[in-house]
């Protein structure tokens, strides 16, 4: 009986210590990155990266997701800003219109949301490039005469894992 007693106590303890285990990444301060006139906040473990995706403003990436073979960053936020004249409306659905006559492409869900004070329009969709499966949130918002997209990625199997991250981010952008 002390024996059984003894296993309980020692089971009870493990899941106790095992409980105030935390995430070391959580607990650091996060980092403000300036670029362009706007300013956002991210996670204390991404940097800021180079991208050649056309009227990029900023570029963030988890450089603990980076492709070996490629040398590609995996997970990723880019915030694009584009001058455009005509409707949010028309814009982003020209867009995915064309983006999705390719096979490659394949859409999860669109919708409405919201990019602090911004009404905004969100489409999920994955890209599949050989053997490699990413999966895409953009959000697309107007401010004055530009549209700005915030596009997040991710390789499919590790994206609701980084969505934390991808909303933390596109929750903390400010125009200066």
């Amino acid at each position: 009986m002390k024996k059984y007693f003894l296993m309980a106590i020692l089971i009870i303890s493990v899941i106790l210590v095992s409980g105030c285990v935390t995430d070391k990444s959580s607990d650091e301060a996060p980092q403000t990155l300036t670029k362009k006139g706007i300013k956002i906040i991210i996670p204390n473990n991404w940097v800021e990266a180079k991208s050649y995706a056309n009227d990029t403003i900023i570029a963030v990436v988890d450089p603990n997701y980076v492709d070996m073979d490629s040398n590609l960053d995996q997970v990723s936020v880019v915030i694009q800003k584009k001058a455009y004249k005509s409707s949010l409306d028309s814009i982003f659905r020209d867009t995915y219109r064309k983006m999705f006559l390719n096979s490659s492409y394949q859409l999860v869900n669109e919708g409405n949301t919201t990019v602090g004070e911004f009404s905004a329009l969100e489409c999920t969709y994955i890209v599949t490039e050989k053997e490699l499966i990413k999966e895409h949130r953009a959000i697309w918002f107007k401010k004055g005469d530009y549209v700005y997209v915030v596009l997040c990625t991710a390789p499919e199997s590790e994206f609701s894992m980084q969505e934390k991250y991808f909303n933390y981010i596109s929750e903390h952008i400010q125009f200066l």
